[in-house]
């Protein structure tokens, strides 16, 4: 199947007809006819690619949708996200889906976990398992306010929670020292007392070598 965007009839032709000069005409004319309205219709999918409009345009449109939370200083692969899920956000404004959809549209990472998985109380939410770096405070206030305007009025949200994963290592060292002790009695008695203590402690050893060279005169 051709692809519409580098459609040419002529190569479509049967061969009865694929010579004629008046039918090659024909199906260029007709070619050059079928790009222009792809072209058009390309020009009314506004969602197709939303990267080609300027911030003016952007602005625009996020006023005709409604878009909640839209701001000029936010990243445009926000703004554009924001603009794309407008009108399915207003349609679920309310559900947990809003919900996930507030969440996703500032991290990529994260779940939402409702108070049953966790044992709050009633209809309250948590957001965990963010792996993305926290360091931009306005990001997790962001995604806050996209929180409270998505989720329902009797809903709570309790937390949202980073999670970091540390790689380190640990080095452990262990000594163990025989201590042992006879005891014999002063009396000259064939008595004998031995006691063995044995511990086991960790130590850090500095373990250095000095040699000294010299001459012994006689």
């Amino acid at each position: 199947m051709n692809d519409l965007n580098t459609l040419d009839l002529a190569s479509l032709l049967p061969s009865s007809i694929a010579d004629d000069e008046e039918v090659q005409a024909l199906a260029k004319v007709v070619t050059q006819k079928l790009l222009d309205i792809n072209d058009g219709i390309n020009a009314l999918l506004l969602w197709k690619n939303l990267s080609r409009y300027d911030d003016a345009t952007l602005l625009h449109l996020a006023w005709e949708l409604h878009t909640d939370l839209y701001e000029e200083d936010l990243s445009k692969e926000t703004r554009e996200q924001l603009i794309r899920s407008s009108i399915l956000w207003h349609m679920k404004k309310g559900t947990l889906y809003s919900v996930k959809l507030a969440l996703h549209t500032v991290f990529k990472t994260g779940e939402v976990e409702e108070w049953p998985a966790y044992g709050a109380a009633p209809y309250h939410f948590r957001i965990q398992g963010l792996t993305e770096p926290a360091q931009d405070e306005n990001k997790t206030l962001q995604l806050v306010q996209l929180v409270q305007q998505s989720k329902n009025l009797r809903s709570w949200l309790d937390s949202i929670e980073f999670e970091r994963q540390l790689n380190g290592g640990y080095f452990i060292g262990a000594g163990i020292m025989d201590d042992e002790e006879i005891v014999t009695s002063s009396n000259l008695k064939d008595e004998f007392v031995f006691s063995q203590s044995l511990g086991i402690g960790a130590s850090i050893m500095d373990d250095s070598e000095v040699s000294v060279n010299g001459s012994i005169v006689l």
